[in-house]
């Protein structure tokens, strides 16, 4: 398994994915394969987002991480930001996404010392709360957002 750049052979498979697992956290279909293919080809081409995928030579795409290239007075100017971290759910607690993360990190460290992430709520996330934890990440605060549609 290797953590890769997405390339536009892996849109298909890793939309699948992502699907998939945005549906099971959210206990309803919120998304189609197709929505987020096109997303993830609007990705490739978006200066400001970087996504990685773990990839095997024969299970294919296991793992999504995406990242945005973000700048704020608060945080001293560049600073990264996880948006979605996805793991097939058969390979978890495997290292896939401590991988992913690292690769995150390593992409923060090029423009400064700070990287951040919307995690998931505390109410039936456990683990992905511990597991950020564990990596040294603590909570700041809630973020809020509204749709302007």
């Amino acid at each position: 398994m290797n953590i890769i750049d997405l390339q536009a052979g892996h849109v298909p498979e890793a939309a699948i994915l992502i699907r998939e697992l945005r549906s099971d956290m959210n206990g309803q279909v919120v998304c189609t394969a197709r929505e987020v293919e096109e997303a993830l080809q609007a990705a490739l081409e978006e200066p400001t987002y970087k996504a990685y995928v773990a990839y095997d030579e024969e299970e294919g795409v296991l793992g999504y991480i995406g990242v945005n290239h973000r700048f704020a007075i608060y945080s001293s100017g560049a600073f990264r930001q996880v948006t979605e971290l996805f793991v097939t759910p058969e390979y978890r607690r495997r290292g896939i996404a401590s991988a992913l993360m690292d690769a995150a990190e390593e992409d923060a460290r090029k423009v400064g010392d700070t990287i951040e992430l919307g995690a998931p709520s505390l109410q039936g996330h456990d683990d992905a709360h511990h597991f950020y934890r564990a990596r040294g990440y603590k909570i700041v605060g809630p973020r809020m957002s509204r749709g302007l549609t």
